[in-house]
């Protein structure tokens, strides 16, 4: 009963994006395990634009606190969503991230990500990623793997 209430429910959602002109801002929780066997949680916030029906542009930042040492990510991201009209929006897209932190430590992550937006009103939606990406510092790099969930609130400006 609970199913049918659910998809009866679904139904009537009518999601804004993507469509060109709108903004949004993303939050997750992100778990990264790098191919070293080191782990750690991350909470994100990404604003971002729809340059057009297709192309959204984002902008990850984060702040958080890691054993005691603060540090700052951010970055340029792009994401291309290829299925419009649906309460699932898949996408596939790219991002670059700086990463700095005390005592002089740096890294910057390029990655590859794919994944969807599944709409649970007109403009949020729960968004879930995968990203596998290059992680560089100091003359080491690995390759990290991160499967994010979270949500995203759509806004329009029309």
């Amino acid at each position: 009963m609970l199913g049918l209430a659910v998809f009866c429910g679904a139904q009537s959602i009518h999601p804004i994006a993507p469509r060109r002109g709108v903004y949004c801002a993303g939050f997750s929780f992100d778990y990264v395990r790098a191919q070293d066997g080191a782990s750690e949680t991350i909470f994100t916030a990404v604003p971002s634009y729809f340059l057009s029906d297709s192309l959204e542009v984002r902008v990850p930042l984060s702040f958080d606190n890691l054993l005691g040492n603060r540090q700052t990510i951010y970055g340029l991201g792009f994401r291309w969503h290829f299925g419009h009209g649906g309460l699932i929006d898949p996408f596939v897209g790219a991002q670059y991230a700086h990463e700095s932190a005390g005592m002089g430590f740096w890294e910057d992550l390029t990655e590859a990500q794919a994944g969807f937006n599944y709409f649970v009103a007109d403009n949020v939606a729960i968004t879930t990623m995968l990203s596998i990406g290059q992680a560089q510092t100091r003359g080491a790099s690995s390759t990290t793997t991160n499967l994010t969930s979270g949500f995203t609130i759509f806004f329009s400006e029309r």
